[in-house]
């Protein structure tokens, strides 16, 4: 599942380098790492990526990890943080969950 998991983050890592934003790949955190941050002015966009063989059904377990592991700490100096949480099928080669949440830095 790595592999397709690879394989989807490399192409939206190639969508957001050919807009000119900062991205960082694999982004150390102190409780682990992001799949790929996006800065832009004041704005991080912090991406998870999941592939599942399961079902159709999102778990939601992408968004999740971004929270559990608090992923966002490191930008809460910034004016606006969005965590987006990606989720694709494995047999169908599908999206299956896509969710996203503002973080409430207050």
């Amino acid at each position: 599942m790595a592999h397709y998991e690879a394989f989807y983050k490399s192409i939206v890592y190639s969508f957001f380098k050919a807009t000119g934003v900062r991205l960082i790949p694999e982004d150390i955190t102190s409780k682990g790492r992001t799949d790929i941050t996006l800065i832009h002015n004041d704005m991080v966009i912090i991406l998870e990526f999941k592939v599942s063989d399961d079902d159709d059904k999102p778990k939601n377990d992408a968004i999740m990890q971004i929270k559990q592991k608090e992923y966002y700490k490191k930008y809460l100096d910034f004016k606006n943080i969005y965590i987006v949480g990606i989720e694709f099928n494995e047999k169908k080669k599908n999206l299956i969950g896509f969710s996203w949440e503002r973080v409430d830095r207050g």
